[in-house]
C-alpha cells in the first residue's frame, strides 16, 4: 500500500500554484455556497493553502475565520 505523505508529496509543489484553488471565480462560488454573515465563524481544517480561509476571512466584513498552521 502506497505511503500517503508519498502521494501528497508529489503533488504538494504545484497545489499552491493551482488556478482551480487560487481561482476568484472558485472562491467566489465557495462563497456563494456557504453564505456566510457578520459574526460567523469559519474554521478551515487541513485544506491546503489557506485559499478558502483567507476568503471567508474577508467577506463579509464581520466574519471571522480561524485557520491552524503547521
Amino acid at each position: 500500500m502506497p505511503d500517503v505523505r508519498d502521494s501528497f508529496s508529489r503533488v504538494a509543489a504545484n497545489y499552491s500554484k493551482s488556478t482551480f484553488h487560487t481561482s476568484s471565480v472558485r472562491l467566489q462560488e465557495v462563497l456563494d455556497l456557504a453564505r456566510p454573515k457578520g459574526g460567523d465563524l469559519a474554521l478551515d481544517v487541513a485544506t491546503g493553502t489557506g485559499n478558502t480561509a483567507f476568503a471567508l476571512a474577508a467577506s463579509p466584513p464581520n466574519a471571522t475565520s480561524s485557520t491552524r498552521i503547521g
